[in-house]
């Protein structure tokens, strides 16, 4: 099998992409999408893990 790698080809293309950081998002919209998926969520089917770091499960630590 081989995989297929989607991405930018020149570093013109990687800049356009990259995240400027001029974007805030507020507690109450992060806690909104972290009620539809967690930060640390595995959605797939084998991700059955009994321990997840504090960096996960701790709301006060996802945010420093």
């Amino acid at each position: 099998m081989t995989p297929v790698l989607i991405g930018p080809r020149t570093q013109e293309q990687l800049d356009s992409l990259l995240f400027r950081g001029d974007l805030t998002l507020g507690d109450d919209l992060l806690d909104r999408i972290h009620d539809i998926g967690p930060p640390g969520t595995d959605l797939s089917a084998a991700g059955n893990y009994a321990d997840e770091p504090p960096s996960l499960t701790d709301k006060q630590l996802r945010r420093r």
